[in-house]
């Protein structure tokens, strides 16, 4: 199986990733940081390949989606975990920039990524899309007035 975690460098993506590919599966991982990436993918091992990506410019997504189908025509499972905090303040208090990214890394990624995984994976008979989300989304977090509703949405 082919799969992508986006976001996949650290963290929850990182212990999804070492999943995977204990499960025999071929892995991808992105993140916007190189070096987090190939240190990364070398303590995954071979099944493990590091992207440099960013989910909120459509031709770094592009060019993702263009090297697994160039590699392998296909796309098994995609695990989309990429995502930020912005830092702790009233909302009255926060740069409209910083409340700006937030969503476009935890909203609009996903959608975007969305679209191009569901062209490849619609390639063949069917696979998995997880969008990994969290709990500041229905419960809410005090001074996360971006966070929360990013994952909400």
């Amino acid at each position: 199986k082919i799969a992508l975690v986006v976001g996949g460098t650290r963290g929850i993506g990182f212990d999804v990733s070492q999943k995977l590919i204990e499960a025999g599966c071929i892995c991808y991982i992105t993140g916007r940081n190189e070096d987090d990436g190939l240190t990364a993918q070398s303590r995954l091992g071979d099944n493990c390949t590091f992207i440099k990506s960013d989910v909120t410019d459509e031709a770094s997504v592009i060019e993702l989606f263009r090297i697994i189908n160039d590699k392998h025509g296909r796309l098994d499972l995609a695990v989309n975990n990429a995502g930020v905090t912005s830092r702790h303040a009233p909302i009255r208090d926060m740069d409209f920039p910083d409340w700006k990214r937030v969503l476009e890394i935890n909203l609009l990624g996903p959608l975007l990524l969305l679209k191009h995984e569901t062209n490849l994976i619609s390639k063949h008979a069917g696979g998995s899309i997880v969008n990994v989300s969290s709990c500041a989304g229905l419960l809410g977090v005090a001074r996360q007035s971006a966070y929360s509703p990013s994952k909400a949405a």
